[in-house]
């Protein structure tokens, strides 16, 4: 029995608390479990023994079932990996085009991670000959192709490859990894895309694995994190793939090529027959054009094209473009330093046929900015350039020309775009030799057009009449230029050189106002208008000029301010002010004529526009000849018509019988100024009565034709009339005043008053008067306009008459009120005429005498020097004479004496003393033949002369001249003589005059010094010449006290001197300036004082720099030597 159940037994038999019959039921009750658990035990037992048994049987079950599993995951496994490749076998057979590949990397990324190999890249690398092609994805996008060096880890991959290893692992560790990235970050095409991503927020693997799977044509890089040697066969599995992948993207760009072959030719072939479709040589930029549009249609990357034509090195660059903004088709770009152009200077000379340039953003600003300076364009081109990232410049260099491509994305043009870019390049060299020929047959026909033009500006100038048809002439011109297509819309002008002074005189053509004859520019004192005055005044030559738009705008505001551009209606005016643009010009200036043409937008004239200009500028200048002809002819027949008119006049004043019949000779007067062409608004004569003012008017209606009223006033009851008065009382000849403003209403205020009728007075913003003066009174003509330069000039003439018609006037007014004085009067007349004669005749006597006396105070000078001269040899005449009459004395005693031969010694001697006194004669004879010389007047023939003889002889001459008249005079004497002058032609009395007057002030002017008894003072007078180019120069130089700076410009007017009176005339130096001056010379001054600081005295047109700063006094004869 089990111990527990005995246990229980024993307990309920020992118990005393139990009944035997409750011990009788609970001991049954034990034996019963005791059976029950005897029961249990064995089935418990036996269910243990079945328990081992199963477990026997699960265990080698599940072992199966685990085997099966296993292998039925393998089986799997190896299913979805084949899956997998045939994904990307599938993609690789469905790429229709090469660049699909990276398509590819992507898919092997995708279905490398769907097979559980957490990679961080992929990627096929494909071997080139030094280098390696390579595509990659992240799994997120695909890295365009770029280019792996064989260097570094690259070059290690390459050669296990080549060692014919299938598999290699490269662990990148953290201390290694970050380098690795700056290297690969630092390369182009691939650096660029690992920047950009890791911009995006996609971090770069602290550490990496590389397994690169190697294929035949290269090997595919799987970079992971973690190592996975369970996926290393699935990564020689997928290099196996891609091998068989490969195959077929090399057919795909094997037929690429071909295709792309053919898209080539077909473009090269668009290129050759739009070349040699070209009539004109301007269709270059329709070529241009199609070369743009052909690289966009081979999908190069092309925002911008140009040819360059005839490149010389640091030269102008003319371009022809294309681009997809509004540029200009042609362009010129002066030489500017910059990296691209001077990349282009260095591959010319290194022989290059191509070069490449990448700008970065900075650097392409940098290029723009200053290239837009140069030439405009419009302002979206110009901020899309500037706001680009970058520039990428490839050019190809033929012989004299070029072709370049540029995009602004700065992506480098690959290898094959630019061998594209080669290939037009040889295409456009043929185009360029199209252009040539066409250029050369353009260039004939254009100089025949040209020379068409030319002729029929000369011939019309040749046809000329009369000056005024010059409007005809420049007409003319200014049409045969549009003919040439030269964009002169402002006008063609020509001016005559000598009439412009500070405004501009010219006749015109187009432009704002076409003009029927020659106007007057008003004046306008801004580089707009003076520039062009002032190039024309500075001679022969030929400039252009540029102005901006408000210049522009400015200049004819002021313009429309004047006749007769204020006739132009408003609309004319506003479209003139609002033209876009600026105002360009240019102009050729010949030596009397000047011919000039304008743009008012702003464009510039061209190069070849400008060659036509100068040739056009040339013909004008032969036809000035013509001009000045019948300038001639006019001036003569406009004398005649004038003399006619005034003898019009004299002849009415000479008929008048009474009076009364003075406003019928005035009336004649009036008529005949019109009838000279003079357009008042009103004609007047004022008889001034006294010297109070008092006077008569007699004034024409407001035409001019008819006197209308005469009326009485007094000249001071008004300003404008008080202006007419003064000029009277200062005897002017004439006078012009201006009214406007406050005076111009006061004026008409006045003449209101005193019933003078006008029209539209009020309204009036200006009147000018002109007025010619005679002895008792003027005459008058007011306009509200300028009238022309003449219009004194012929009033001061008829006033000139009109003092005879005022006298026979007063000649008939006195003998109507005394008549029985008239004779007497008449006499008087004549006497006083006689007088006046007999003044004028007295007056010219003066002149002469003091002309005369003049010059016989510089005679004076000499006599005085040639005394001393010729005394000398006459005491040698004298000394000898007095020898020889004691010689002959003892030559007769010896011959007496029988002495023979001591007879002939003294005869010999004798002899000698003949050949000294003979001498000695001749030269007194010389002295006194130049006096003479000097004396005589002039013969007014030049001759050959020794300029350096002359002037030392009339140095000598002038300073014993001086010494004989005061024996203290002393001076030191310096010459310094130019022996290669040789002689000039000169008239030698007049010049030998203007030496010695120049000399003797010099003496003069040390003598008036030294009387200051200035310790240290020497007195020096230097005379020197020197040959200058085409002058020779003499130099008369002291060192006196100078001349003042008040009187210095004064010094060459006649009857000026400084010396006290009676000793001299002021007409020595006049005169001397007139005899250089007929020379074709110039006589010049420069003076330094005591007190003043250096001056210079500009006589003529002489150029301060050619003196030398002297003390005292410096005199310059400039005289033309051939």
């Amino acid at each position: 029995m089990n111990k527990n159940l005995q246990a229980i037994l024993n307990s309920i038999q020992q118990s005393t608390h139990l009944s035997d019959e409750e011990k009788s039921t609970l001991a049954k009750a034990v034996k019963d479990a005791e059976k029950e658990f005897a029961i249990t035990e064995f089935k418990l037992d036996r269910t243990e023994k079945v328990k081992r048994t199963t477990a026997i049987l699960l265990e080698e079950t599940i072992a199966e079932l685990e085997q099966k599993r296993k292998d039925v995951e393998a089986q799997n496994r190896d299913l979805e990996i084949e899956a997998a490749l045939e994904k990307v076998r599938s993609r690789s057979l469905a790429m229709q085009k090469s660049d699909e590949l990276a398509d590819l990397s992507l898919e092997l990324v995708k279905q490398v991670q769907a097979l559980g190999v957490a990679t961080w890249f992929c990627a096929f690398n494909i071997y080139n000959d030094k280098d390696s092609l390579e595509w990659g994805s992240n799994g997120q996008g695909t890295f365009e192709k770029y280019i792996t060096p064989r260097e570094g880890v690259f070059l290690r991959y390459y050669e296990a490859g080549q060692r014919g290893e299938t598999l290699l692992i490269n662990e990148i560790g953290e201390d290694e990894c970050p380098a690795h990235y700056e290297y690969l970050c630092s390369l182009p095409g691939v650096g660029d895309q690992l920047v950009k991503m890791k911009a995006e927020g996609i971090p770069f693997p602290a550490s990496q694995i590389d397994h690169v799977a190697f294929h035949k044509y290269g090997y595919l890089i799987f970079i992971t994190y973690e190592p996975v040697p369970e996926a290393h066969d699935i990564f020689k599995r997928f290099a196996k793939v891609f091998e068989q992948t490969y195959t077929r993207f090399l057919d795909l760009q094997k037929a690429e090529a071909q295709a792309r072959e053919a898209q080539i030719e077909t473009a090269l072939e668009r290129v050759r027959s739009r070349s040699l479709g070209m009539q004109k040589s301007e269709e270059l930029k329709e070529v241009i054009r199609v070369v743009f549009d052909q690289f966009v249609n081979l999908n190069i990357h092309v925002e911008h094209a140009g040819f360059i034509m005839d490149y010389k090195e640091r030269d102008d660059m003319f371009i022809w473009l294309a681009d997809k903004h509004a540029v200009p088709f042609q362009v010129t770009i002066p030489y500017f330093d910059c990296a691209h152009w001077n990349s282009f200077i260095d591959a010319k000379l290194k022989g290059k046929n191509f070069f490449a340039n990448c700008l970065s953003f900075e650097e392409k600003n940098k290029f723009y900015q200053d290239l837009l300076k140069l030439f405009p364009v419009p302002d979206e081109a110009r901020e899309y350039y500037l706001n680009c990232p970058g520039l990428a410049i490839s050019t190809v260099l033929l012989d004299n020309v070029g072709l370049y491509i540029e995009n602004f994305s700065g992506t480098v043009y690959s290898d094959e775009e630019n061998s594209i870019l080669m290939r037009f390049g040889k295409v456009f060299q043929q185009t360029y030799t199209r252009f040539l020929d066409l250029q050369k047959a353009e260039a004939q026909a254009r100089e025949a057009q040209v020379e068409t033009s030319l002729e029929r500006v000369r011939s019309r100038s040749l046809a000329m009449h009369h000056t005024s048809e010059l409007q005809e002439v420049i007409n003319t011109a200014h049409k045969e230029l549009l003919n040439l297509n030269i964009a002169n819309d402002g006008g063609s002008f020509i001016a005559i050189n000598k009439d412009i002074e500070k405004q501009l005189r010219c006749w015109g053509s187009g432009g704002t106002a076409d003009t029927s004859e020659e106007v007057v520019l008003p004046l306008y004192e801004k580089p707009f208008c003076t520039n062009l005055i002032n190039g024309i005044k500075n001679g022969p030559g030929f400039f252009t000029e540029e102005f901006s738009q408000q210049d522009k705008k400015d200049f004819f505001k002021y313009l429309f301010e004047h006749k007769p551009w204020s006739k132009l209606d408003a609309k004319q005016k506003k479209g003139t002010l609002s033209s876009p643009g600026g105002y360009t010009r240019s102009c050729c200036v010949s030596k009397h004529t000047s011919i000039f043409i304008i743009n008012h937008l702003g464009e510039r004239f061209s190069e070849a526009d400008n060659e036509i200009l100068k040739r056009f500028g040339k013909v004008f200048e032969q036809s000035y000849t013509r001009f000045l002809d019948l300038q001639k002819a006019e001036a003569q027949a406009r004398e005649a018509q004038i003399e006619a008119a005034l003898e019009r006049v004299r002849s009415r004043t000479l008929a008048m019988q009474k009076s009364d019949e003075l406003a019928e000779t005035s009336a004649v007067l009036f008529q005949q100024l019109i009838l000279l062409g003079i357009e008042p608004n009103r004609l007047y004569i004022c008889i001034v009565k006294n010297e109070n003012g008092d006077s008569e008017f007699w004034i024409t209606d407001e035409d001019g034709s008819k006197v209308s009223m005469a009326y009485e006033d007094n000249l001071s009851n008004n300003s404008t009339l008080k202006k007419m008065f003064a000029g009277w009382k200062k005897q002017q000849k004439s006078l012009v005043i201006d009214i406007k403003g406050e005076d111009l209403h006061e004026y008409f205020k006045y003449l209101n008053s005193i019933h003078v009728p006008f029209k539209e007075g009020m309204v009036q913003q200006r009147r000018l008067q002109y007025i010619a003066y005679f002895n008792k009174g003027f005459i008058g003509m007011a306009s509200p306009d300028e009238q022309p330069e003449d219009t004194l000039q012929l009033l001061e003439r008829f006033a000139g008459v009109f003092n005879l018609t005022f006298t026979r006037f007063n000649d008939l007014k006195v003998a109507e009120a005394h008549a029985l004085q008239a004779e007497q009067d008449l006499v008087e007349i004549k006497a006083a005429r006689k007088n006046a004669e007999e003044a004028l005749t007295e007056l010219k006597s003066t002149q002469s005498q003091l002309i005369q006396s003049e010059k016989m105070a510089s005679l004076g000078e000499l006599t005085a020097g040639i005394s001393h001269e010729i005394q000398n040899p006459l005491n040698f005449v004298n000394n000898f004479s007095e020898v020889s009459t004691e010689l002959i004395d003892e030559m007769k005693e010896e011959l007496a004496k029988g002495n023979g031969q001591l007879a002939n010694e003294i005869a010999d001697d004798l002899k000698q003393n003949l050949e000294k006194i003979n001498h000695h004669g001749k030269r007194a004879g010389d002295i006194v033949k130049g006096m003479l010389q000097h004396s005589r007047t002039s013969s007014g023939q030049k001759e050959p002369t020794d300029i350096n003889a002359l002037c030392d002889e009339y140095l000598r001459l002038a300073y014993h001249g001086l010494r004989a008249k005061d024996k203290s005079f002393n001076a030191t004497m310096k010459t310094e003589f130019d022996q290669g002058i040789g002689k000039i032609n000169i008239i030698p009395q007049d010049i030998g005059r203007v030496i010695l007057n120049l000399i003797t002030n010099a003496f003069y002017a040390v003598n008036e010094k030294t009387k200051q008894n200035i310790t240290g003072y020497e007195p020096i007078v230097d005379v020197s010449t020197k040959k200058e180019g085409k002058n020779v120069l003499i130099t008369v130089k002291d060192n006196g006290n100078g001349i003042p700076k008040s009187i210095v410009d004064k010094i060459f007017q006649p009857f000026f001197t400084t010396k006290p009176t009676g000793q001299g005339t002021g007409l020595g130096l006049s005169l001397s300036y007139d005899i250089v001056k007929a020379h074709g010379g110039a006589l010049k001054v420069q003076t330094l004082s005591a007190e003043e600081a250096a001056l210079t005295v500009k006589v003529d047109e002489v150029n301060p720099d050619d003196f030398r700063k002297v003390e005292g006094t410096e005199f310059i004869i400039q005289l033309p030597f051939k």
